[in-house]
C-alpha cells in the first residue's frame, strides 16, 4: 500500500493508487478466505466419508451378529433335539432292564 500522501501527487492520482492498493488488500484477503474454506469443505467432505464407512461398519457388524445369532438359535434346537433324544435312549434302557430276562441268561 502507498504510505501516505506525497504532496506532489495529484489527488486523484493519489485516490487511484490508494484504491488499487485496497483492492489488491480485498483480493489477496478474500483468497486467503476462499482457501480456506476451501480447506473446510475437504475436511468436511473426509469428516462426511468416514462417518459413512463407520456406518457401514456398523451395519456389517450387525449382520454378522444377527448371522451369529441365527446360527445360535440352530444349535440350541439340536441340543434340545439330543437332550431329548438323550432321555428317550434312557427311557428305553430302563424298560428293557426292567423286562424279566429269558431262561439262561443274566446272573447265575
Amino acid at each position: 500500500m502507498s504510505s501516505g500522501i506525497n504532496m506532489h501527487e495529484e489527488p486523484t492520482t493519489y485516490l487511484i493508487t490508494t484504491l488499487q492498493d485496497l483492492q489488491s488488500a480485498v483480493v489477496t484477503y478474500l483468497s486467503s478466505k476462499g482457501k480456506a474454506l476451501e480447506a473446510s469443505g475437504l475436511v468436511i467432505e473426509t469428516i462426511q466419508t468416514t462417518v459413512q464407512n463407520h456406518e457401514q461398519t456398523v451395519q456389517d457388524l450387525k449382520n454378522k451378529i444377527l448371522k451369529k445369532e441365527q446360527e445360535l438359535n440352530i444349535l440350541s434346537k439340536k441340543v434340545d433335539q439330543q437332550k431329548e433324544v438323550n432321555q428317550i435312549l434312557r427311557q428305553v434302557q430302563e424298560l428293557i432292564e426292567g423286562l424279566p430276562q429269558p431262561e439262561g441268561q443274566g446272573a447265575e
